[in-house]
């Protein structure tokens, strides 16, 4: 998810934890790719999908829609089944 999202809802969660006098922690699962410069990281990843085109990409995202997963649906939503929607925020 975006990071403004992602804060967001971390906010709305460390305040319904306080209300019930409780400090709670986070974790985030990231895929890194990291190269000398951003263009060696951007070919890097464009050679991670480059095998993918949208119709896979669609059916893989229309899978994780009808998971459980509240953050697989969001995820799912914000690509929108294109290969070109994958970076959700810059550098992301």
């Amino acid at each position: 998810e975006p990071p403004e999202l992602v804060k967001e809802k971390i906010e709305q969660v460390r305040a319904k934890a306080a209300a019930h006098g409780r400090k709670i922690r986070f974790g985030i699962r990231l895929h890194v790719i990291v190269r000398e410069t951003n263009d060696e990281a951007w070919q890097a990843a464009e050679r991670l999908i480059s095998h993918l085109d949208d119709e896979t990409i669609a059916k893989a995202q229309a899978a994780f829609a009808r998971t459980d997963s509240v953050g697989q649906q969001r995820m799912a939503a914000l690509h929108n089944g294109k290969r070109d929607n994958l970076e959700i925020s810059p550098n992301l």
